[in-house]
C-alpha cells in the first residue's frame, strides 16, 4: 500500500501492557502504533484517521469481541485484525476457534503470533490496512 511521503499508516493497537512490546518490535517503523489498554480508551481514540485496528484476545480482560462488534458497527471501513501475542493458557484448537469466531464477527484475519515470526505478523498487518480512499466512506 502506498502512503504519502513521510506518512505511516495509523494503527490502533488494543492489547495488554504485556503484549505491547512484542507488537512494537514487529511493527515499529512500518506503522504508527497508537496503544489502547481498555475498551473506553479504544472507543475514545478511534476515528476515521486509523487504517487498522489490531486487537489481542487478552485486550481489556478479553473484551476483544466486544471491541470488534463496536468497530464493525461504528467504523465499518476500518479493518480489524485479531491476534494472540502473549503465551495463552488456551490450547491451539481453542485459539483456532477464537480466530474463527473473530472472522465470523467481521475481523479480516486472526494471527496466532505465538506460532509465527515477526515478519509474518508484519506482512499480515500491512496486508490488511485500509486504503486511504476507503476512509471517506465511513
Amino acid at each position: 500500500m502506498s502512503q504519502p511521503s513521510g506518512a505511516s499508516p495509523k494503527v490502533l493497537v488494543c492489547c495488554t501492557a504485556a503484549g505491547l512490546p512484542f507488537l512494537k518490535d514487529c511493527l515499529a517503523g512500518y506503522v504508527q502504533l497508537v496503544p489502547a489498554f481498555s475498551m473506553e480508551e479504544a472507543t475514545a481514540l478511534l476515528d476515521s484517521s486509523f487504517q487498522l485496528v489490531l486487537a489481542t484476545l487478552q485486550f481489556d480482560d478479553s473484551r476483544m469481541f466486544d471491541l470488534l462488534r463496536w468497530v464493525h458497527a461504528e467504523f465499518p471501513a476500518i479493518p480489524f485484525v485479531s491476534c494472540a501475542v502473549v503465551e495463552s493458557a488456551l490450547p491451539p484448537p481453542s485459539l483456532e476457534r477464537a480466530g474463527s469466531v473473530a472472522t465470523s464477527l467481521g475481523a479480516q484475519d486472526f494471527i496466532d503470533a505465538q506460532r509465527c515470526d515477526a515478519s509474518h505478523l508484519r506482512r499480515m498487518v500491512l496486508g490488511n490496512l485500509a486504503h486511504p480512499s476507503a476512509q471517506g466512506r465511513q
